[in-house]
């Protein structure tokens, strides 16, 4: 749109023309609004997030579910947890690779979060099924040849498999 000017003074806009102006400065005025709220809003989760991750997601207590020869207490020690520590950033897999080669005689355990701050720990009894003959030992196995325990004799009931040697006959493997 041309301003023609007469005698030096801008022309008049018409209702129309002013309306459409009008329409482009509240448009203008109303991205700029949402470019500044979504900036705070970002400032703030900046500023929230971490404190919420670190600060109030902490673990402060453990439910034990399942039946095992282990105490409550030497499963949450087997599991490396402590109290105080992150639960957001709390490795599961871990955990539980430390619970299953610690304590032989647990088996299937999962591990779940639950907020604020606990950490359920669930977990099943396996039983001694096989014995494979080691060098001056016999490993006692359970069903899915997990390494519970290494003995000097077989006992009574448990199935010996004969001509294979264990690459390596330890302890929760």
């Amino acid at each position: 749109m041309d301003r023609e000017t007469i005698q030096g003074q801008p022309r008049r806009l018409t209702p129309e023309e002013r309306e459409i102006r009008n329409k482009k400065l509240k448009k203008k005025k109303s991205i700029r609004l949402a470019i500044v709220i979504t900036g705070f809003a970002l400032i703030i989760s900046l500023i929230v997030c971490p404190v919420v991750l670190f600060a109030l997601f902490r673990v402060k207590s453990f439910a034990v579910e399942g039946i095992s020869p282990y105490s409550k207490e030497e499963i949450v020690a087997a599991s490396g947890v402590e109290k105080g520590k992150s639960l957001i950033f709390l490795d599961i897999d871990e955990v539980k690779a430390a619970i299953e080669k610690n304590l032989p005689y647990t088996d299937e355990v999962v591990i779940k979060r639950k907020l604020p701050d606990t950490v359920v720990i669930r977990y099943g009894e396996t039983t001694k099924s096989y014995a494979v003959q080691t060098s001056g030992a016999y490993a006692l196995t359970d069903s899915k040849l997990k390494v519970l325990e290494l003995m000097s004799d077989v006992p009574d009931g448990i199935t010996l498999i004969k001509g294979v040697m264990p690459v390596k006959a330890e302890i929760g493997t």
